[in-house]
């Protein structure tokens, strides 16, 4: 149904982007679905990038799409629909098939001219809606990137109710045989498919107060359903086949359901991967992503290739500088220990002039670089400067700006030193790159960690003591846990919680400790040992105390990622006591 359609996005899922929009320059005024595709390509751009400007320029084109869509009525859709046939038959005189067998195969697939006149209407009609529900929903994604979350939730929120009304109807007629009047068409379908499984994976991970107010505002969310619909539409295909790709790489690389081995959730991801690089080959997200996946495996010099060809299609085909990549690179030299290529990577992206989404983050990192070389004046200039670096309009620099107000409370230069040290890895375990290292790895750079922080005596009088001792605590809790030194890794996490009462500002890392020994004590003591009843439901409940504690922290930099986890612990723990009774 949308050859012309898909070929535009074929083109910009494999970085050509040029090719795309020759595509559709001369035509973008005689269909709004058009003049969206031309904004996909800034929606894009702002996401590679992190550039606060690019994300405010696909906000100002996502407001004109939404002005021109609403210049065409509903129920005269007749116009669009010759127009969509006109194209489509540029690219069949060009003998171009867009589909793939998946995608054919659908029941619910036909021609564009094997529907009547009434389907015609019906389908186009519904695909005109969906429009309207896209521009929204990209609206909202934005805005949550730019830590705008309240702004994201009412666009998301007016998504969700035009994607709902569509599924509604297509619901009522999905099963409907070629011949009636009320058969939808395949990609119709998918396409509403996507808006729904959307919402409910993307909001089903928000941290609990957010969910309060959805609840309120009559949102019904399901994680799990919103991750079955986008399983559909990977198998299916259609235009939202690498973005459905990449949500679900998100959900079993960045928070994947609690009490499982990792080994279970990277296998769920090399499918995925392959099967969305099959169809787009050159796509930056799908690379980006497949290094995020490889990393995890311990193969971290096969991440480093994908990201540098990721950046390079970037910087050739497409024409934007993908400081989010590249910061993403930086941090696989860091764990690498080689300093010197991170060096370079982080010197051009701090001497950029443009304000991006990791900033801050970036010059965290450079700082322990500098310190690592020697040059201790540039590594303490960062620190005592780091405010100027980092983003007012990311959500992800929230991080780098909380060590703002940790070094305020600091005096001496070494223990500044010492909180970039701990706050880069702390960076990553929460991107959950110390979890996923191989034992060597991870031995390494456990040495160099606690070669530094034995150097360091920390200011028992800070009001800060608290939070750099849990934050120091939980870093080597993670690296003991990653080079299978159990009983070290639990005995680092209690120490982290003797600081609880002493926290000025880092609350997550109490959170973090008390989820780490739950879940210990859930896969050592638990999962597949042979229990008498009493004694499981006893470790249940002991396991349980500890995910409360967890759930009930909150407000702190990237809480959302912690809390979904864990809320999904409590919820499988719940149902295994009241089994166990």
């Amino acid at each position: 149904m949308e050859h012309f359609f898909m070929k535009a996005d074929h083109l910009i899922q494999n970085g050509e982007w040029e090719e795309a929009r020759k595509l559709i320059k001369d035509r973008m005024n005689e269909h709004p679905r058009l003049h969206m595709i031309n904004t996909y390509l800034s929606v894009l751009a702002s996401s590679i990038s992190g550039e606060t400007s690019s994300r405010e320029k696909a906000l100002s084109e996502l407001s004109e799409t939404e002005a021109f869509y609403k210049k065409f009525k509903k129920s005269e859709v007749g116009g669009l629909i010759a127009v969509v046939k006109d194209l489509n038959q540029q690219v069949k005189d060009g003998r171009e098939d867009c589909y793939h067998s998946e995608e054919r195969q659908h029941t619910n697939f036909v021609e564009l001219d094997e529907l009547n006149e009434e389907q015609l209407t019906k389908n186009f009609q519904l695909d005109f809606e969906t429009l309207l529900a896209e521009i929204h929903f990209w609206r909202g994604i934005l805005q949550f990137q730019g830590g705008n979350i309240l702004k994201g939730l009412y666009n998301m929120r007016k998504s969700y109710n035009e994607y709902k009304d569509v599924y509604k109807e297509i619901s009522q007629h999905m099963n409907e045989p070629k011949t009636s009047n009320n058969f939808i068409h395949s990609d119709v379908i998918h396409n509403a498919e996507f808006g729904v499984g959307s919402f409910n994976f993307l909001l089903g991970i928000l941290p609990p107060y957010l969910l309060k107010i959805l609840s309120i505002v009559g949102f019904d969310v399901d994680r799990e359903r919103g991750i079955e619909m986008l399983r559909k539409i990977l198998n299916y295909g259609g235009r939202n086949k690498t973005y459905s790709s990449f949500m679900l790489c998100v959900n079993f690389l960045f928070i994947p359901r609690a009490l499982v081995d990792r080994e279970k959730n990277l296998r769920e991801v090399g499918p995925i991967i392959e099967n969305a690089l099959n169809v787009y080959p050159k796509s930056t997200l799908l690379k980006f992503m497949s290094s995020h996946y490889e990393r995890k495996l311990g193969n971290v010099e096969k991440a480093i290739r994908d990201l540098v060809e990721a950046v390079e299609t970037c910087r050739t085909s497409i024409g934007i500088v993908p400081y989010n990549y590249l910061c993403d690179l930086a941090i696989n030299y860091i764990l690498l220990l080689e300093w010197e290529k991170a060096t370079t990577i982080l010197d051009e992206l701090i001497s950029s002039k443009e304000e991006f989404d990791t900033r801050g983050v970036c010059a965290m990192m450079l700082s322990v670089c500098k310190e690592k070389f020697g040059d201790k004046q540039g590594a303490l200039d960062l620190a005592n400067s780091l405010e100027k670096y980092v983003s007012k309009h990311s959500k992800i620099d929230k991080f780098a700006l909380e060590k703002i107000n940790l070094l305020k409370h600091i005096k001496s230069d070494e223990e500044k030193h010492l909180v970039m040290l701990i706050s880069t890895f702390q960076l990553l375990y929460l991107r959950r790159d110390l979890a996923n290292l191989n034992s060597e790895r991870a031995s390494k750079l456990c040495t160099y960690f606690d070669e530094i922080v034995q150097k360091v005596n920390i200011d028992e009088k800070s009001k800060v003591a608290g939070d750099i001792k849990s934050g120091i605590a939980t870093v080597q809790g993670q690296l003991f846990k990653s080079i299978g030194k159990s009983a070290e890794a639990n005995q680092a996490f209690e120490t982290a919680l003797l600081q609880e009462g002493k926290i000025k500002y880092e609350k997550q890392w109490i959170a973090s400790s008390y989820y780490e020994i739950g879940e210990a004590i859930y896969m050592d003591q638990i999962k597949d040992k042979e229990l008498d009843k009493q004694t499981k439901h006893d470790l249940l409940v002991k396991v349980k105390k500890y995910f409360d504690k967890c759930y009930k922290i909150s407000g702190y930099p990237f809480e959302e990622v912690l809390i979904s986890r864990v809320r999904l612990a409590i919820k499988q723990v719940e149902q295994e006591i009241q089994q166990s009774k």
